[in-house]
């Protein structure tokens, strides 16, 4: 069970995109879901390749580097455009 949860944390996904919010799973099972409305602003960093959330109530999160950097980009902006149509 420990080798399996062990295996859960090094390969399994740490973010997510869903329809209804961007779910953060660092420490798994533990995990937190950010609704697309709570979402102000969505910047890359570059050099370190990672995201910086602005949410709305200023709170900032970093999230990790990703291999589908511009996917995981262009979803969440998607996501958090389409609610002000």
């Amino acid at each position: 069970l420990a080798s399996v949860a062990g295996l859960r944390i090094l390969w399994g996904p740490v973010v997510v995109v869903r329809s209804d919010g961007l779910r953060v799973q660092k420490n798994w099972p533990l995990r937190r879901t950010y609704p697309w409305y709570r979402i102000l602003a969505i910047d890359v960093i570059p050099g370190f390749w990672h995201l910086e959330v602005e949410l709305n109530s200023g709170d900032r999160l970093a999230l990790p580097p990703v291999d589908e950097l511009d996917r995981l980009y262009r979803l969440m902006e998607h996501h958090r455009q389409a609610l002000d149509a």
